[in-house]
């Protein structure tokens, strides 16, 4: 046991879940320094948002520790002379001290800006000269933190352990294999943990994904941590305010406002509110134009387009899965980058559920991907939703189609089950999956759905079918006929 805690990786670890236990404590004195801002908070959504901060103090610490973590791990024998461990303490100290010190300075300065700092601060401040005096002021105002700050520099000098002790000795053949191999896993892992999780239904964790372990969009930056937002910022460009016309020129040309008859003078009754209909949004992965009026890709949908109202003339407002729910649920669409990966993400935003929530509405969104795919499940949450349905809640996990997310057919059957425990009225939303590359659907269908110049083609026909199985489905239940589907 003793030879093994003598390894360098061993070290290695031990050093680095140092800085996660420093992480750790900062993020509680965040909290207690600034318990006004989150005194609503219960015990269980305290804990559920420092076990998601991990996630993101892993991945800041992984950028500020890469050059520590691959030089001591490369398989050469000088890593354990003294000169070289000299080196190493720096590579560790050096870029740690920095994050630590950004970390303990938004301690203080977020009663000021109401969030966690990023580069932005850099365009804030880039005109002022005196900032060397800011700084001192700053920290002698505050000394119980600054005394934090090197209370803990000094802990971690007393804590932490050089890569000074050689194990037993061995071949130089096999020590190079050995350890090559060890640093190679290494390199692997370190790019999961950066990642925020591995899978090609995971995207690399942004600022918005820390809205997932929280209620209210405020509480983010109990998730975050300084280091993250800096280095996620880093070549973010804040969306300029451009302004071609003054207000009163504009009123001239267009004016949006529309000032009307109350619909009560008119003897009008505003039936969503009088009868309090159901709102059910189906977003349909990858469907365009270019499949449906009568190609025989669609028959369903075509059918329903028939009945329902629906347009000839259809505009983007993003071109990846990624900007469909801020889009269609929120009314914001794909700018200069999604969305959820700028840092507007934490942001309060209304949606359909907050909109209708006065009017008692209950709101649930489905989507059969692992929970926290491409930062659903956090926009979701940021946007006032009460339920999520993820992967994780869906019962029969061989349903799962091997890559994305559970079968459309049979999630979309889940969801009509799940919908009868909702209390009525309700407005609910659905992602479906299957129609996405790599272009598969089950077996059991092979050769059932007409096929196209590409495979997406008999996609399409499966999630078309899946969706009149849903209507099948779901027109036999008792919300049903009081349900408005978009």
């Amino acid at each position: 046991m003793k030879s093994i805690l003598n390894f360098p990786i061993s070290k290695v670890l031990y050093n680095f879940g140092l800085m996660l236990l420093v992480f750790t404590i900062c993020r509680l004195a965040f909290f207690l320094s600034n318990y006004n801002y989150f005194s609503d908070l219960n015990i269980g959504e305290i804990l559920n948002i420092f076990s998601g901060g991990v996630k993101f103090d892993i991945s800041a610490l992984l950028y500020f520790n890469a050059l520590y973590i691959i030089f001591a791990l490369l398989p050469i024998k000088c890593r354990e002379s003294k000169t070289y461990n000299n080196f190493l303490k720096w590579l560790y100290f050096l870029p740690n001290s920095i994050a630590l010190f950004l970390n303990c300075a938004d301690i203080t300065y977020y009663p000021f800006s109401l969030r966690r700092t990023t580069c932005m601060i850099f365009t804030e401040f880039g005109n002022e000269n005196n900032l060397p005096k800011i700084f001192a002021t700053a920290m002698t105002e505050y000394w119980y933190i600054t005394l934090f700050f090197v209370g803990i520099i000094i802990a971690l000098i007393y804590l932490y352990k050089p890569i000074d002790k050689a194990n037993k000795p061995i071949g130089q053949l096999k020590y190079l294999t050995s350890h090559t191999i060890i640093l190679c896993i290494s390199v692997y892992f370190c790019i999961i943990g950066i990642r925020g999780g591995f899978g090609v239904t995971v995207r690399p964790i942004s600022i918005g994904n820390a809205t997932q372990y929280c209620k209210k969009p405020s509480q983010a930056v109990l998730v975050l941590n300084t280091p993250f937002t800096m280095i996620h910022s880093l070549t973010k460009q804040p969306y300029p305010e451009v302004k071609y016309f003054g207000e009163e020129e504009v009123k001239e040309i267009f004016d949006p406002v529309k000032l009307g008859v109350r619909s009560e003078e008119l003897g009008v009754k505003d039936t969503l509110l009088t009868h309090y209909n159901n709102v059910c949004v189906i977003i349909l992965e990858s469907f365009a134009s270019e499949y449906t009026g009568g190609l025989g890709y669609t028959p369903f949908l075509d059918s329903l387009m028939a009945e329902g109202l629906s347009f000839k003339f259809s505009f983007a407002n993003g071109k990846q899965s990624i900007d469909a729910m801020p889009s269609v649920l929120s009314s914001i669409p794909m700018m200069i980058e999604p969305f959820t990966t700028t840092a507007y993400a934490s942001n309060d935003i209304n949606s359909l559920a907050t909109y209708l929530k006065p009017y008692g509405y209950r709101s649930a969104f489905f989507h059969g991907a692992p929970n926290g795919s491409i930062g659903i499940q956090a926009f979701i949450n940021n946007a006032g939703f009460d339920q999520y349905y993820g992967l994780d809640e869906y019962p029969n996990k061989n349903d799962f189609d091997g890559t994305w997310a559970i079968w459309d057919e049979e999630y979309l059957q889940y969801m009509t089950t799940c919908l009868d425990t909702i209390p009525q009225p309700f407005v609910s939303a659905v992602f479906t999956s299957t129609s996405h590359h790599p272009f598969l659907y089950p077996e059991r269908y092979k050769g059932k759905f007409k096929t196209g110049p590409h495979p997406m083609y008999e996609c399409i026909g499966y999630t078309d079918y899946a969706l009149k199985r849903f209507f099948e489905t779901a027109s036999k239940t008792d919300w049903y006929k009081n349900t408005l589907f978009v």
